[in-house]
């Protein structure tokens, strides 16, 4: 398995008030029979979007999303794809 640690700006761009503050896309070895393109992300929401997501609880899936809910209004989600991260902003914002 490898690791491609990066900045991912598009998500950033999408929502105004969403920081990125890390990405991660896990593979297993491409030449085997699995390869995954999950992303991993921890974003700071505003208090609205923050307020909306609690609603759902602390952890959970939602819309193809898993989410953890931290301190000081982060989040981190797990999918994968990008555009299941934006539908899910698109939801609590």
């Amino acid at each position: 398995m490898y690791t491609n640690n990066q900045t991912f700006s598009a998500i950033d761009s999408f929502d105004k008030n969403a920081q990125v503050n890390s990405i991660q896309e896990t593979a297993f070895d491409p030449t085997g029979q699995y390869h995954s393109n999950a992303i991993t992300i921890q974003v700071q929401l505003n208090p609205h979007q923050y307020a909306n997501l609690i609603t759902y609880g602390y952890s959970g899936k939602l819309h193809n999303v898993y989410f953890t809910i931290r301190s000081n209004n982060h989040a981190d989600f797990y999918a994968n794809s990008t555009e299941d991260i934006h539908h899910l902003l698109k939801v609590i914002s």
